[in-house]
């Protein structure tokens, strides 16, 4: 890998309705790499929860780095656990992400 000692980046995951897309960033918020991948709200949110997998993996892959933190954006109410409790758009209730 190709990570300079000291560097720290973080991803970023954005959940949608119709797309996971994740970016790898700098302390500077530079965008390193960033890999969108498609999904649909009919699937299962074990599948989903796989394109998100997915996609994190192709992002890190690109940006040949390891990320120090990861955050995720769900359009829904998220409890301090991580569950979903309501997100509309990708008709979830109670889904531990």
């Amino acid at each position: 890998m190709n990570q300079k000692k000291g560097s720290s980046f973080t991803l970023g995951v954005d959940l949608g309705g119709t797309k996971v897309e994740a970016a790898l960033v700098d302390t500077e918020g530079i965008i390193l790499s960033s890999h969108r991948h498609p999904t649909h709200p009919e699937k299962e949110s074990s599948q989903i929860i796989e394109d998100i997998a997915t996609c994190v993996d192709q992002c890190l892959n690109k940006g040949e780095k390891h990320a120090q933190a990861l955050g995720i954006g769900v359009a829904g109410q998220v409890d301090f656990y991580g569950v979903v409790r309501s997100s509309p758009n990708l008709g979830w209730r109670n889904v531990p992400l």
